[in-house]
């Protein structure tokens, strides 16, 4: 397994554990974090930045926009996102096949 595939891998596994329930406030490229897509979240418990879309390729970080909530829980690879009336599922694709 190359480097860049094991890099995919922690990211995925990283993501794995994550949960993210909120409203994106913010969506940007972190020009302090080599330019990393990130979204900020307004979460029950505060405002949270996060880069898990950094890599990954169904490339949902363009699909969702501020204003969305979305549903991330911990243990899955799927993410939801509502918008208004509209509702989308995508899964979180980071190419690992420990995760397939």
């Amino acid at each position: 397994i190359s480097l860049a595939e094991r890099s995919l891998c922690r990211q995925d596994k990283k993501t794995y554990q994550l949960e993210l329930i909120g409203v994106v406030m913010g969506k940007y490229l972190d020009e302090y974090n080599h330019m990393s897509e990130t979204i900020s979240v307004e979460t029950e418990f505060g405002t949270k930045s996060s880069t898990f879309l950094v890599s990954e390729h169904n490339r949902v970080y363009d699909k969702i926009m501020i204003g969305d909530s979305i549903f991330k829980r911990k243990g899955e690879l799927e993410i939801n996102i509502k918008r208004k009336s509209q509702s989308f599922t995508y899964k979180l694709d980071y190419s690992c096949e420990d995760f397939k």
